[in-house]
């Protein structure tokens, strides 16, 4: 596992468990878009470019907590 990235979040596996086309998205950008999905689904359209920027923050943070 990337530390940095988490990983892959949903690697393509084939049926005898080979990563198949590649690694997918990381850990990293599916804890960052789904930080941001809540937050734009609670009225926080007006401000989405600080607020991407700030789910990367977050997924970060639970990286390193997922790492201790």
């Amino acid at each position: 596992m990337n530390l940095k990235n988490g990983g892959s979040a949903f690697p393509n596996i084939t049926p005898d468990m080979n990563v198949d086309g590649g690694p997918g998205m990381t850990l990293r950008d599916w804890f960052a878009g789904q930080v941001l999905a809540l937050v734009l689904s609670q009225d926080g359209s007006r401000i989405a470019g600080k607020l991407a920027a700030n789910a990367y923050e977050i997924a970060d943070a639970m990286l390193t907590e997922r790492a201790k």
